[in-house]
């Protein structure tokens, strides 16, 4: 049985063609990495981003707001929803809700670990009231603002 060199030369094209192909495949700009022998694969990942922040005075179960709003009532519970699309390990999404002064009324910190969408809900409280005014929400991301949301209370 003779094997022509052509025939050689072609296999082995193809079989590089072939690994470069998976190894490009396997390989991003972002993500995780994993050993297996002794290749070493890194697992692609969307990045995580904010697409949407929405501010009402109701939520439904999936942490939308369902009933929005840019005004509210004095006894109003204030909440807002922040859809994220990608993946991440770990991340700290942050509300920070202040006055029209730029005061800090409140400011919560969550950790999260997003993958697809992910939507998460922060709220304010307060029973005495609020006082009548502009306020905004601003939402951060790993100690970078991604999205903010004004409103008033009259």
């Amino acid at each position: 049985m003779s094997v022509r060199w052509s025939e050689l030369r072609r296999a082995t094209v193809m079989g590089l063609a072939a690994m470069a192909v998976v190894a490009l495949g396997c390989r991003g700009a972002e993500g995780t990495e994993e050993e297996r022998g002794d290749i070493v694969i890194e697992r692609v990942s969307d990045p995580l981003r904010v697409v949407e922040v929405d501010v009402g005075r109701a939520i439904g179960p999936d942490n939308r707001v369902v009933e929005p709003a840019d005004e509210f009532r004095i006894n109003d519970t204030i909440y807002a929803s922040i859809v994220m699309v990608g993946s991440a390990n770990e991340t700290t999404v942050k509300a920070r809700w202040t006055d029209a002064s730029g005061q800090l009324v409140d400011e919560t910190v969550r950790t999260v670990t997003p993958v697809g969408e992910t939507i998460t809900e922060f709220h304010l409280v307060k029973p005495a009231g609020w006082p009548r005014g502009k306020y905004r929400v601003e939402i951060l991301l790993d100690g970078a603002t991604v999205g903010r949301q004004d409103f008033e209370v009259s």
